[in-house]
């Protein structure tokens, strides 16, 4: 199954790290996967622009993996 993952640096429970280890899992396992950092968050996504941005970039994710236009 594809794979997105959104992550915010400063994510006081999944630590960057963590992530950097998952991240190596996926790629490592050949999983289709899409991923974007954003270094101005936390464990969630309170910034407008990255709301907008990871809204767009899974909608593209999902438009590729799904068929759609």
């Amino acid at each position: 199954m594809p794979l997105i993952i959104g992550h915010g640096a400063n994510d006081p429970r999944v630590k960057q790290p963590e992530a950097d280890q998952i991240l190596k899992a996926i790629v490592a396992s050949k999983i289709p996967f899409g991923c974007v950092l954003y270094p101005d968050e936390g464990h969630m996504f309170f910034r407008s622009p990255n709301k907008i941005s990871f809204t767009t970039v899974a909608e593209m994710f999902l438009a590729t993996h799904l068929g759609g236009g």
